[in-house]
């Protein structure tokens, strides 16, 4: 097994829409129902094609108690190679989700960081795709549903920006390299 972690690196890897409308450099992420959706992008992934996904979670920073009730649902956007935000209208939502997803439903967790259950399922979708490559992007996004109510820091506040962990297990490698790379030594190629 392997793992991979990284922040969030730059402004435009997260931000959030709110009826259509993006908020792609504010100071927080707010999803706080249904029409409200959350956007993170993990940029260089470290993740070679075939790889097993055994978890993956991301960690956020919750800054206020007032807004620390997420239920939310938890995808990936299915492609290749995610790309960052922009502020078109409905940027977020014009997205192809995975068929997986995950709930996060909690009340009351508090302020600090905290970490939402694996989302595996996702990731592993998008490593399957036949154009994954390692090192593409990976968007990851939380769809509000009826009663949440989630306050996060972003990549633009001061506060700590979220930080995707991923744990895999690398695919198996066959051997036909080192095997040919012997060969040829014992040719005196």
């Amino acid at each position: 097994m392997a793992i991979f972690t990284k922040a969030i690196a730059a402004s435009a890897d997260d931000g959030f829409e709110s009826s259509g409308t993006m908020d792609v450099t504010g100071n927080v992420i707010n999803i706080n129902g249904p029409s409200m959706l959350g956007f993170w992008r993990i940029t260089d992934v470290a993740i070679p094609p075939g790889s097993t996904i055994n978890s993956a979670t991301l960690a956020l920073n919750f800054i206020s108690g007032s807004f620390d009730d997420p239920n939310v649902t938890i995808y990936c956007e299915d492609v290749d190679d995610g790309a960052g935000l922009t502020a078109t209208t409905n940027d977020i939502s014009g997205r192809t989700l995975t068929t997986a997803s995950t709930t996060w439903n909690a009340g009351g967790i508090g302020t600090g960081i905290k970490t939402s259950p694996s989302f595996a399922s996702s990731v592993q979708e998008v490593i399957d795709r036949g154009g994954w490559a390692n090192e593409n992007s990976l968007d990851v996004i939380f769809a509000g549903n009826s009663g949440s109510s989630f306050r996060v820091s972003t990549w633009d506040s001061t506060n700590p920006e979220a930080e995707i962990t991923i744990d895999y297990t690398p695919p198996a490698s066959s051997g036909a390299t080192v095997k040919a790379m012997y060969y040829a030594r014992l040719r005196g190629v």
